[in-house]
C-alpha cells in the first residue's frame, strides 16, 4: 500500500508527564539505510517529545507518495527494534527504554484501534515493547492508508 498513515499512540508520554502546560514543540526526523527511497534496508524514526511541552495522546504521521509498507507479516514478527527515554516526575530520572518491535493482530486492538486510529480493524498494527528496570510497557503504532480529505496531507 502506497499512501499510509501512522498513528502511534504516545502512551508513554501520558504515562510520564504531567500537566505541564506548554505549546507542542516536538519534532520527527526520518533517516534510511541506505539513504535512497526504494530498496532502504533499514528506517529510522527519531521522535522528540520534550517534557516542557503538553501532554500528547495520540501522534499522526503521513508518509509521502512512493513509500510502500508490508502490512501482510504474521502476527508476532519481528520488524525491528526501539531505544526511547522517558522523564519519570515521579523517581526524578530520564529511563533508557528498549525493546523488539513486533506485529500485532489488528483483530487483537479493535476498541483501541477505534479510539486511536478511528477505525475498528487497522491494516497493521506495531507494538512497541519498552523494557527498563524489569518493567515493560507496550504501545501499539497503528497503520492505515488515508483517504477523502487526509489524502492531501500525504500518503
Amino acid at each position: 500500500m502506497k499512501k499510509a498513515i501512522a498513528a502511534v499512540a504516545a502512551v508513554a508520554a501520558l504515562v510520564f508527564a504531567q500537566g505541564a502546560f506548554a505549546a507542542n514543540t516536538g519534532s520527527i526526523s526520518v533517516a534510511h539505510s541506505p539513504m535512497v527511497l526504494a530498496g532502504s534496508q533499514s528506517t529510522t524514526l527519531h521522535i522528540v517529545l520534550p517534557q516542557t511541552d503538553d501532554p500528547i495522546a495520540a501522534l499522526n504521521i503521513f508518509t509521502p507518495s512512493g513509500y510502500e509498507y508490508n502490512f501482510t507479516q504474521a502476527a508476532g514478527t519481528k520488524i525491528g527494534t526501539v531505544d526511547a527515554t522517558a522523564f519519570s516526575h515521579t523517581a526524578n530520572l530520564t529511563l533508557p527504554l528498549s525493546g523488539d518491535v513486533i506485529t500485532g493482530n489488528p483483530a487483537s486492538f479493535t476498541q483501541q484501534s477505534t479510539q486511536c486510529a478511528g477505525t475498528p480493524t487497522s491494516a497493521a498494527v506495531w507494538i512497541l515493547n519498552l523494557s527498563v528496570a524489569g518493567q515493560s510497557i507496550q504501545v501499539p503504532v497503528y497503520l492505515n492508508p488515508t483517504s477523502g480529505a487526509q489524502q492531501a496531507l500525504g500518503a
